[in-house]
């Protein structure tokens, strides 16, 4: 098939190889690996099909039987899509399948024809839209990039705007290295060596400059060190800054922008004043006021919430700076949602949730002032997140890479992945945890554990609707709803689908263990199994989602709810928790079922039980006739009729606005269940003790 260059996105390429009659079956050979695409997953699936990979020829047989084999004996029409990664594989597909099939073979050459294939082998997919576009040019001018060199040259500039020739400064280098940083862009090896061995710009410190490029870390220490000396200069003897070869100057108008970001999402260490250095900073000229961003003053704004001396509660003076919540606002107002995929929709989400911790610990005053243009900024996301959902959600339960778990039914294969056939594992679930209330959890460990830790940090979806019977089954079996119907509204069986994960993948099942677990006793029973030859162990811990429930009398906001959540951290035994689970050696990772958000009642009630009696954001029918004329009868509200394709064909969520719960107007609360970024989006976290 003659494919067509015109269009707008690189998807649309394959899309057209696909018979729009919808054939019984498809087998994609795909040796690039360009079906694993969110996009083209959706559109996949919106016509009706599974999506099956041929990963072992075994596994791959008893799914089609059992799945298939029978339907199409008995005439009916199961359509399926098959991806097998070689045309060498796709010889092992069963017989009838094979005679039935329309097979479709994709390549990065047939997107990309005029740039080398070797390098683009190594290039993200997320970049494919912009080289795509950029490919365009060359389809216009007839021109062609095919060569290695070639090839790095016109990714560099097309892709990520990258011109080493161009690096004239130190300043402009560094704003180059936080782009790619701050965008966490991957970029290949090959493109990496190329561009430092273009540099010819010398660099305060004398650091490696290969190290700087390919790590963030290593970069973000070296710009907190340049920082350091910068301050320090300013303070203490403000002309040497401007006479000094080896200082980076931070007073440029685009890195200052950047710089207020790093430190805001604390990338980067403000300097802590010492006391001596308070009046000079009190003292600092007009135009260098700017570096107020980046200090650390003692005590006032820099008090702890945890640990010796902390505060109890979300006190007037908080312990948060305004800057950083306004930066943060901003960085939302500016952000380009059309772009985002699975992936950027999941660090945009991460990223809201530490604006909502922030803006919650600000003092009252600050918060009052900020909160109409906070609401705004969440209703504006929400807004465009629900149409994401709607487009291209569904393809978390095919879709799959090496980044981490992309929802919660992933999570147990990515850690049987990292731990392997052996070893001691520990899932900890905080039951409706949302990202903001992470950042909490994680300076309490921070301040009380022990022993030292680092946390590696992810994010994935959670399963709508976001209620605990739904999204923590799907957790815990590996598998989506869909396939648990019968119990896919009980919260029972929990503990059984664990065990049966892991004994299915050759665990024994007396070292598979099932906890419920609280955080203000001795843990004698998770003593007696850690002491003993569990091997993976699973642990629910509810006090988040407790404490979320038992709240009284709420104003929309989470304040109240984080006084809490504080006072009872500060009195809990969750740093003794995590020192058994650590020090008997296991690998512990922590999760959370589903998130949680702040609304108000919208004047409209379910017409019949919920799922769970405080999870107000969702209504569920058992029927779609009876849900779709629950929402056309009540319009006015604004309810959302929101069925994924991997629920249970009896299962059908009804979704009040994301700011609106199913109760009178005069109520507010902090629930789940619903479609908001704050419920869908949670973490996923590995503890490490170095």
């Amino acid at each position: 098939m003659k494919l067509s260059m015109k269009s707008r996105r690189w998807q649309d390429l394959i899309l057209q190889q696909f018979d729009e009659r919808q054939t019984q079956s498809v087998v994609v050979v795909d040796p690039d690996r360009l079906m694993q695409d969110d996009v083209l997953i959706s559109q996949l699936q919106a016509r009706r099909y599974d999506i099956l990979n041929f990963s072992s020829e075994i596994a791959f047989r008893n799914e089609f039987e059992e799945r298939y084999r029978s339907h199409w004996d008995r005439g009916e029409k199961t359509h399926i899509v098959v991806i097998v990664h070689s045309s060498e594989a796709s010889r092992h597909l069963p017989y009838d399948l094979e005679k039935k099939s329309h097979v479709v073979e994709i390549g990065l050459h047939q997107v990309f024809p005029r740039l080398n294939r070797i390098v683009l082998a190594n290039l993200d997919r997320r970049y494919y839209p912009a080289l795509f576009k950029a490919h365009a040019t060359l389809e216009r001018d007839n021109k062609t990039a095919t060569t290695e060199r070639e090839t790095i040259r016109f990714i560099l500039r097309g892709v990520f705007g990258i011109d080493p020739v161009a690096l004239k400064s130190p300043e402009r280098l560094v704003v180059m290295l936080v782009d790619k940083h701050y965008a966490a862009q991957a970029i290949p090896p090959a493109l990496e060596r190329y561009v430092v061995e273009e540099m010819r710009v010398p660099l305060p410190g004398n650091p490696d400059p290969a190290a700087l490029f390919s790590s963030a870390a290593a970069f973000y220490e070296w710009l907190g060190q340049r920082w350091a000396e910068y301050v320090h200069a300013i303070l203490h003897s403000p002309f040497s800054i401007l006479q000094s070869h080896h200082a980076l100057d931070f007073s440029s108008h685009r890195l200052r922008f950047y710089m207020n970001s790093l430190f805001t999402e604390r990338s980067i260490a403000r300097y802590p004043l010492s006391l001596e250095e308070i009046g000079t900073a009190e003292k600092l000229p007009l135009e260098q006021r700017w570096i107020r961003a980046g200090l650390e003053w003692p005590g006032g704004k820099a008090a702890l919430l945890f640990g010796p001396g902390a505060q109890t509660a979300v006190r007037e003076e908080g312990p948060v700076y305004v800057t950083d919540v306004e930066a943060q606002l901003g960085h939302f107002k500016d952000l380009d949602t059309g772009s985002l995929d699975l992936r950027g929709w999941l660090d945009a989400g991460y990223t809201w949730g530490r604006l909502v911790h922030d803006f919650t610990l600000l003092s009252r005053g600050d918060y009052d002032a900020l909160q109409e243009r906070f609401a705004a900024a969440r209703r504006s996301l929400n807004d465009v997140f629900l149409s994401f959902l709607r487009q291209t959600y569904p393809s978390i339960s095919f879709y799959d890479d090496n980044k981490g778990p992309i929802a919660l039914h992933r999570v147990n294969q990515y850690i049987q992945r990292s731990v392997g056939d052996r070893g001691r594992v520990a899932l900890v679930v905080f039951d409706g945890m949302a990202v903001d209330q992470w950042f909490l959890l994680r300076d309490y460990l921070l301040a009380c554990l022990k022993r030292e830790v680092e946390f590696r940090e992810n994010r994935t979806y959670a399963i709508t609707p976001t209620v605990t019977s739904v999204s923590r089954q799907a957790l815990f079996a590996g598998r989506m709803p869909g396939n648990f119907p019968d119990t896919a509204l009980l919260t029972t069986a929990d503990g059984k689908h664990w065990q049966n994960y892991w004994v299915n993948r050759g665990r024994r099942r007396r070292r598979v263990t099932y906890l419920n677990v609280k955080m203000t006793g001795e843990f004698d029973e998770l003593r007696q199994v850690v002491d003993g030859k569990n091997e993976v162990l699973a642990v629910v811990v509810n006090f988040f989602d407790d404490i979320m429930h038992s709240a009284k009398g709420l104003k929309v906001g989470k304040r109240v709810f984080y006084d809490t959540l504080i006072s009872y951290l500060n009195n809990s035994a969750t740093d003794r928790f995590f020192e058994v689970l650590l020090g008997a050696g296991y690998r512990v990772f922590i999760t959370s079922d589903h998130g949680n958000v702040d609304a108000a009642g919208i004047g409209l009630r379910s017409p019949k039980a919920l799922v769970e009696a405080y999870a107000k954001r969702v209504a569920i029918f058992d029927q779609e006739s009876i849900a779709q004329a629950f929402v056309s009868k009540h319009a006015e509200h604004g309810l959302t009729l929101f069925r994924p394709v991997f629920l249970p064909d009896d299962l059908y969520p009804v979704y009040p606005p994301a700011d609106g719960l199913f109760a009178s107007r005069r109520s507010a609360g902090i629930s789940h269940g619903g479609l908001s970024i704050e419920e869908m989006i949670v973490p996923f976290v590995e503890v490490v003790a170095p």
